[in-house]
């Protein structure tokens, strides 16, 4: 308090108003005033001025501090604003992780932030296995790479799959023959190898690239006169049993065969029909019937 010289009355009445103190505790001396943003006194007839403190963490001055009053705070709004230090300043705007970010470590509150790495870049010889999520990076995978010669490319890779790469499969030798080549991204084409027929021939020998080349045979009817050594017609015959026992008819067709100055090998399948003169024979030659 401070009672100037002369003063009358009670004691409260020369209390130190709000804003003020008596701070050395001698009425005869005037009251200290407190110092504004330092020092403040609420109440009237305080003895000393407070220290005016600053906001703590995850809260902002609503009020600055006046010599009779102390600085107002008011928290931040968590999960929107915080601040991290104890001062002065005011809440801050959470950061939100844009498109190329994710959120890392806990989420924010009126006291820190939301912190945000930038998320993982995969390169072309990479796909996504992971996408990227709010609290996840984006997980890259090396792209498999097919085997050369023994694998193709099943399935070609996308952002977010694998190259699928599957065996070349390869042909049956003595079945199959290799229609179409392997490539990097298709497989080895195989093909049953034809097998002729018995009114066919083989032209051509299959290979591993080719196949076998058949040709139809065509079919002629011998009759033999009555001395059984002369051939004296033909026909195409209608399908017959092969018959044994017939040996000096089939000699004197090749007897024939050679007078014509034709090839034995031209004629294949020889058949003797029971019961007559006639020999059935295939040929490779169809002007083979021109000549006998």
């Amino acid at each position: 308090m401070y009672s100037p010289p002369g003063s009358i009355g009670d004691c409260s009445l020369f209390a130190c108003e709000a804003g003020y103190a008596d701070e050395d505790n001698n009425g005869a001396t005037p009251c200290s005033k407190c110092v504004v943003g330092i020092s403040y006194a609420p109440t009237r007839g305080s003895k000393r001025c407070l220290p005016v403190t600053d906001c703590s963490m995850g809260s902002e001055e609503v009020a600055g501090p006046t010599p009779f009053a102390n600085r107002l705070c008011n928290s931040c709004l968590a999960g929107f604003t915080y601040k991290a230090k104890a001062d002065n300043s005011v809440c801050l705007r959470i950061t939100e992780c844009n498109s190329t970010e994710f959120q890392v470590g806990p989420d924010p509150t009126a006291a820190t932030d939301r912190v945000c790495n930038t998320a993982t870049v995969c390169d072309d010889s990479q796909y996504i296995s992971s996408r990227l999520a709010p609290r996840s990076d984006r997980v890259c995978n090396a792209l498999t790479v097919c085997k050369d010669v023994v694998e193709y490319e099943a399935m070609p890779p996308s952002a977010t799959s694998d190259r699928v790469c599957q065996p070349v499969s390869s042909c049956d030798a003595v079945l199959e023959f290799e229609e179409d080549q392997p490539t990097a991204t298709s497989d080895r084409m195989c093909a049953a190898i034809t097998i002729c027929s018995s009114t066919e021939y083989e032209v051509k020998s299959p290979t591993r690239t080719s196949d076998r080349l058949c040709s139809p045979l065509h079919p002629i009817r011998l009759y033999f006169d009555a001395n059984f050594d002369t051939v004296i017609n033909f026909t195409i015959p209608n399908a017959t049993t092969p018959m044994a026992g017939f040996e000096p008819f089939v000699s004197k067709f090749y007897a024939a065969v050679g007078v014509a100055g034709l090839d034995n090998a031209s004629f294949v399948n020889l058949r003797i029909k029971k019961g007559s003169i006639i020999l059935d024979v295939w040929s490779k030659l169809e002007e083979v019937r021109y000549k006998l």
